[in-house]
């Protein structure tokens, strides 16, 4: 890969999305991993997050985790910025930037 790497994540109320992308003139996606909540039997996954709010913090880590590294696998990689999208009345916008060197 060539270009610049950028990982996007939309964490919903009712699905997790992450993609890789490679940015030269134009983005390619090179990756991609997706999370459908399930309310089937005793496990329901719906209680994670409700109406844009995390509610099992821990479980919802574990979701996330899980979605980005298959996004990671499937792109091959394992470094690149990370754009991330969340929804709620309690969400306030914080930049970080951070490098390794």
């Amino acid at each position: 890969m060539s270009g610049r790497l950028i990982f996007g994540l939309d964490v919903g109320s009712s699905k997790i999305v992450s993609l890789v992308g490679e940015l030269n003139e134009q983005m390619n996606i090179v990756g991609l991993s997706s999370y459908h909540f399930s309310s089937a039997g005793r496990n329901n996954e719906f209680t994670i997050i409700s109406s844009g709010t995390i509610c099992e913090i821990e479980r919802a880590g574990n979701k996330i985790m899980q979605c980005v590294h298959e996004a990671q696998v499937s792109a091959d990689c394992s470094v690149g910025s990370l754009i991330t999208n969340l929804s709620g009345s309690h969400v306030r916008n914080v930049y970080s930037q951070s490098h390794n060197d």
